[in-house]
Order: C-alpha cells, then structure tokens, then sequence
C-alpha cells in the first residue's frame, strides 16, 4: 500500500470494513495479515474515522490477546489517537478497554511507553478519557515516565501534559496522591533528568 500510494483510495473503497472481517478470522495467519493491512491504512489519518467505526472493537480484542498481532494491532491503536480526529479520540475515550490497553503499554517497553505517551497526550483533553486513565490505574504509569531519569525528554513532557489534565477536578486528590503533582514539578523544572 505504501508505495502505490494507495492507501485513501483503499479506505474511500470500503477496505477498512473489509479487512475488519477477517481480523477476528479464528486463523491467526488470515488475522495477522489483515492486521498488518490495517495498521498500513492507519499510516495515512484518512482511515482514523473509518477504523474507529469499524474496527474499533476488533482491533481492542486483539490487543487483549497478545502475541504479535496484539501488538500490531496496539500500533493501530496509537496511530489512531495520535491522528488527534476528536471524533476518533472520542470514540477512544468511550471504549474503557482502549484507555487500558493504553494504560497496559505504560508498562511495556519504553519504546511501547514513548508511542503511547502521545496518544494519550492526546485522549487526555477527552474528559471520559482522563476518567477511564485514572479508573485503569494509569496515574503510576504516567508517573513513572515523567520521573524515568531514561526516558525521552518528548515522552516525559507527554506524560506531564496529561497529569497536568488530571490534575484538575475532579481528580486532583488522586494525582496528588500517586506522586503525579511532584512528577509534574519535576518536569517542568527539568529536574527529572
């Protein structure tokens, strides 16, 4: 798809629905595929609106399998917030599973947890997506980035930007509580290195 350029023409076709058929294909080769085709399409953000309406629920159950379609399917995903369509980030914020699959990447490699961390940058201006962060036990995550003295200096001012989102009401108390307010500080002072 890359190199034909062909990927808004595949969208305007109807392949995201297509493709959404045979990702929960019992055959985890037909799945995997369909996967990759997927995560190719959600390179250009022409897709993000269509994948959000179709693929959505499929693509989260993937993640929850694991295993290396899990994790195509996660790129997907972070592709998808990141595009920053509010329609997109909507959908996103309403689905709890999505938000925790995020949370679950904050624990992954710090790779996964760079990706990650501006997707939810993004979902974080969603107010049911902060909600879903704080409910999936997201704030030590992003704790633990914004203190990381190794983590990228662009993922540690992400996970700033979203504490800071949380910060206000109505989970202020809760921020403060997870160390979130002095990982905050941290950052923006540049003390976090």
């Amino acid at each position: 798809l890359a190199a034909a350029g062909a990927r808004a023409a595949v969208v305007a076709a109807g392949g995201v629905e297509a493709l959404v058929g045979q990702l929960i294909s019992p055959r985890p080769e037909v799945a995997m595929l369909s996967a990759r085709a997927l995560s190719s399409l959600s390179e250009d953000a022409v897709s993000h609106i269509p994948l959000a309406a179709s693929a959505l629920v499929p693509l989260i159950e993937l993640v929850g399998k694991g295993g290396a379609a899990g994790k195509v399917a996660m790129v997907t995903l972070n592709r998808m917030a990141a595009g920053g369509k509010m329609e997109v980030l909507d959908a996103l914020a309403r689905s709890p599973a999505a938000i925790g699959a995020y949370v679950h990447e904050l624990k992954g490699s710090r790779e996964e947890q760079v990706v990650t961390m501006t997707a939810l940058k993004h979902l974080a201006g969603v107010p049911m997506a902060r909600q879903s962060i704080v409910d999936a036990d997201g704030l030590g995550g992003l704790v633990e980035v914004a203190k990381s003295k190794s983590m990228d200096q662009g993922a540690k001012d992400a996970a700033a930007l979203v504490l800071a989102a949380l910060a206000a009401p109505p989970h202020t108390e809760q921020v403060a509580a997870s160390g979130g307010v002095a990982a905050l500080i941290s950052v923006v002072a540049g003390t976090s290195q």
